[in-house]
């Protein structure tokens, strides 16, 4: 993919994931206005984990080991090869996941007592009947990664990447319906069904790709073999990391109601900037990756490695300290409407802070982890994910006890640095280097800029408090319905302060600014920090 290309991508990604990620917002907002931070969410979520969790061992696992694969049988003598082992791949993800479903169908009733011993049990035959409900979702999802691996190892990254709008756009209105008509049971079929867009919408790419159907089901072909072989420590790692979920939502079951939806609201709050930017960014960083690794360009690969870790570092560093400052107003803004109350903004916003100290890490772990499945290493983080989530556990064992809910959110941003960290340090070792000087100047440079953007947004909230007349008094003179000026001035209000923020730091940061936008321009991204200023 040339540099032109990879930018294109980026841009349609980034464009595509903002749009959904706005969305995805819209429905948490649904959500919390139908449902609140109650006994009957809590129940929903957890039998939405239950799903998610068997999905995860093989969802995200084929996706990251099919794409080389596919990549590599996409192009010289192998070519002709490639629909049988697409197809292959497509059968076994059909008859596996099938039978997921079923028995996840079946056990619904254990699992619900494993994964939340504290509910009651009314609330746990509630959970039991909506993880019936949702458990398709599995192989709706599973069926969708199979579509995203084809088509990004085709460098066709659109479809993919608005999966979510068409899900999204369904949520929304189906929430806001089901709050009042059938309550939460209506809300897990109607997510059944808004699932089922995710593969539906990816159809006509593959359709316009040239891909025709094939009753392919080569077990012992050497891609589909070399898939599954690239898959297990993939599986292992992420059912390492599904473990950290049940643990959260077994020690969360026994806290007040409301925990685990107040954990599910935070964790959707803080992450927004990882799917805003920097997923974009990694999507088309991975096909690059394991392009120059392929063709013995380590210097390059090197070379990328570092780009990913400053442009998380420029980023996210800003971002993480914004959200310390600005939590309770974000989760106000986003949340606190119908029966999200003002008690769930407060157990929502001091989970985001802990939430928000883990944006840096994870970005900085799923670059270097793809970095590795480039390597086609899969096995490196998946023992760093062992060591992660054993501190993990630890962690949230002690921490719960003295902070409630947000020990378990500071917990994970804990782990997950610690898994960052190690994944860095073995890279390191692996490639003789990954430019530490470099690092270490961006980073005094954008910390520098970021503490003096702290003190300029604290002294603008405490100028312009929140509920002040200056915002109300200017939201009233727009064209709005009277029940939604208060939303306007808390809008007006964020707005004054994230931009102020964004400007004081993009002022501090501007030679780096230079690099990325101006230096380069005719080099365009991946590789826009080449530059060593």
């Amino acid at each position: 993919m040339s540099r032109w290309e990879a930018a294109k991508a980026a841009g349609v990604i980034l464009a595509a994931t903002i749009v959904s990620k706005i969305l995805g917002f819209g429905r948490e907002a649904a959500l919390a206005a139908g449902f609140g931070a109650s006994a009957a969410m809590d129940a929903y979520l957890v039998a939405q984990m239950v799903p998610m969790m068997l999905l995860g061992l093989v969802g995200s696992a084929l996706t990251t080991a099919a794409i080389p694969v596919f990549t590599a049988y996409g192009t010289g003598t192998k070519k002709e090869e490639l629909p049988r082992v697409i197809w292959s791949t497509f059968h076994v993800v059909l008859l596996a996941l099938s039978g997921l479903t079923a028995v996840g169908v079946l056990a619904s009733p254990l699992v619900i007592r494993l994964v939340a011993p504290g509910f009651s049990p009314a609330q746990a035959a509630l959970a039991t009947r909506l993880s019936r409900i949702i458990m398709p979702t599995m192989l709706l999802l599973g069926l969708a990664g199979w579509a995203t691996a084809v088509l990004q190892a085709r460098k066709s990254f659109l479809a993919p990447a608005i999966v979510g709008i068409p899900n999204n756009i369904c949520l929304i209105v189906f929430a806001l319906w089901a709050a009042h008509h059938g309550g939460i049971a209506t809300l897990a079929w109607f997510t059944l069904l808004a699932t089922s867009t995710q593969l539906l919408v990816q159809v006509p790419a593959l359709l316009r790709s040239g891909l025709r159907y094939q009753p392919a089901l080569e077990l012992t072909h050497p891609a589909v073999r070399r898939i599954g072989i690239l898959m297990a420590p993939v599986v292992l790692g992420v059912a390492v990391g599904q473990i950290n979920t049940v643990v959260d939502r077994i020690l969360a079951s026994g806290l007040p109601a409301g925990s685990i939806a107040a954990l599910n609201y935070a964790n959707r709050a803080a992450m927004l900037p990882i799917g805003f930017l920097i997923t974009p960014v990694l999507t088309v960083f991975y096909p690059s990756l394991a392009a120059r690794w392929s063709a013995g360009d380590q210097a390059r690969f090197r070379e990328l490695v570092e780009e990913g870790l400053i442009i998380c570092l420029f980023l996210l560093v800003p971002v993480t300290v914004g959200l310390a400052l600005l939590r309770v107003d974000v989760v106000r803004f986003i949340f606190e409407r119908g029966a999200f109350d003002a008690r769930a903004t407060q157990a929502t916003a001091v989970a985001t802070l802990c939430y928000g100290l883990a944006l840096l890490p994870i970005a900085w772990r799923d670059h270097l982890s793809r970095a590795f499945y480039a390597l086609q290493d899969t096995s490196t983080p998946m023992l760093t994910g062992f060591a992660a989530i054993a501190a993990n556990i630890v962690l949230n064992l002690v921490l719960v006890r003295y902070l409630a809910h947000a020990g378990l959110a500071l917990a994970t941003a804990l782990a997950n640095t610690l898994g960052c960290v190690l994944l860095l340090l073995l890279l390191r070792r692996r490639l003789g280097g990954l430019g530490g000087r470099r690092l270490a100047e961006n980073a005094v440079r954008i910390c520098a800029s970021s503490v003096v953007m702290a003190v300029v947004v604290a002294l603008l909230q405490h100028l312009f408090p929140f509920g002040g007349p200056a915002f109300i008094k200017l939201a009233g003179l727009l064209p709005l319905p009277a029940g939604l000026a208060s939303f306007a001035a808390q809008a007006l209000r964020l707005a004054l302060l994230i931009g102020a923020g964004a400007l004081v730091y993009a002022f501090g940061v501007r030679y780096q600014l230079r690099t990325l936008f101006l230096k380069h321009a005719k080099r365009p991204f991946p590789g826009i920090l080449t530059s060593r200023h």
